[in-house]
């Protein structure tokens, strides 16, 4: 009897022992918009001997990084904190997420509690999208979008059309809270498209929320306009297709290339000097400038060699008598020149020699 008492007795004591021992939090729900919720943890050691206590943490979402302190050792009937952080992914949706936090005591306690984290959109983005007022069907026309972020939060997200479009770069962003970041994309409304106004809508959307913003867009039928320049031949500008317009680039460049080409040839004729007659002009160009050199004369012939040349009689007009109308004196006048000149001729020859 005494023996059962006990066995009673212990089995009590236990369970009061092992339900005395408890996990809370001062803070059992927090909101955030994204960032780091912070959580201050207290396991209480009913035991009346030291315990060691190890934590575990499960997120049934998925969407959650977290810390926790490893492992806490408290002495009998000692309470001891420990702290437990969550933070939610750029992609989290928002609502209401439960974590549990699991206490595993060295005497074999098993504790449990609950962490309520309430995620919100906080990015406030704002969508900017401008675009041509007409454009004609089955043609391409660029769009600009701009998304601004005034929440308090990075925002992470995509921009999207409602109409057939195409990005020039990546569709994805990631914008600072205070930044704003800018999108060209290039849209076309189908041929079939019946003309009239027409509102192209663009979103930008984040795990947490969606934000849209649309430009009103005239879209007109060029097929029968295009046609009908085509069959009257008209102007280059008004015909359509990228054919035209590549023949009235190529004739203009031809034009220019043949106007360089006239005044190349021109300015090499007015450089080209005319040569006299009897001249010949070197195909090689016009001789660098050289310092005038003095002319070389061939060695001189000796001038013994050099017969001397015979003295021409007088002219008969010096003969007396031949000019009848002459003076007497006259004639003797040039006769006496005459004989100076040759006198000067033979006095130097004879020097030279």
């Amino acid at each position: 009897m005494n023996g059962a008492i006990k066995a009673i007795v212990f089995i009590l004591l236990l369970s009061f022992s092992v339900a005395a021992s408890t996990v809370s939090f001062s803070q059992e729900s927090k909101r955030t918009c994204g960032e780091q919720a912070e959580f201050q943890g207290h396991v209480k050691n009913a035991l009346q001997s030291p315990q060691s206590f190890t934590f575990e943490v499960t997120d049934p979402s998925g969407w959650f990084t977290y810390y926790i302190t490893p492992a806490v050792r408290a002495n009998a009937g000692e309470t001891i904190d420990f702290v437990f952080l969550a933070t939610p992914s750029p992609a989290t949706p928002p609502g209401e997420y439960n974590l549990f936090v699991t206490v595993h005591g060295s005497s074999g306690e098993e504790l449990s509690a609950s962490a309520w984290i309430t995620v919100r959109d906080c990015t406030q983005l704002v969508l900017i999208v401008s675009g041509p007022q007409s454009v004609c069907a089955g043609n391409s026309f660029p769009l600009s979008l701009t998304v601004e972020s005034h929440g308090q939060e990075t925002a992470y997200g995509t921009v999207s059309l409602d109409t057939q479009a195409s990005f020039t770069g990546p569709a994805s962003f990631v914008i600072a809270a205070g930044e704003s970041r800018k999108f060209t994309a290039l849209a076309t409304f189908p041929l079939g498209q019946a003309p009239g106004a027409v509102e192209v809508t663009a979103s930008a959307a984040t795990a947490r929320g969606k934000t849209t913003a649309a430009t009103p867009v005239n879209v007109r039928d060029c097929t029968n306009t295009a046609q009908a320049t085509v069959q009257t031949g008209g102007s280059p500008e008004q015909q359509p297709g990228a054919l035209s317009g590549f023949f009235t680039a190529a004739t203009d460049s031809s034009l220019i290339v043949l106007i360089l080409l006239v005044l190349v040839a021109a300015y090499l004729v007015a450089r080209r000097r005319v040569p006299q007659q009897g001249e010949t002009v070197s195909e090689k160009g016009p001789e660098p400038s050289q310092p005038r050199k003095k002319p070389i004369y061939p060695a001189p012939t000796k001038l013994k060699e050099i017969p001397v040349p015979e003295l021409p009689a007088l002219p008969d007009v010096l003969r007396v008598g031949s000019l009848g109308l002459m003076g007497r004196g006259l004639k003797k006048t040039l006769f006496r020149r005459a004989k100076k000149i040759q006198a000067k001729i033979r006095k130097a020859v004879r020097a030279a020699r």
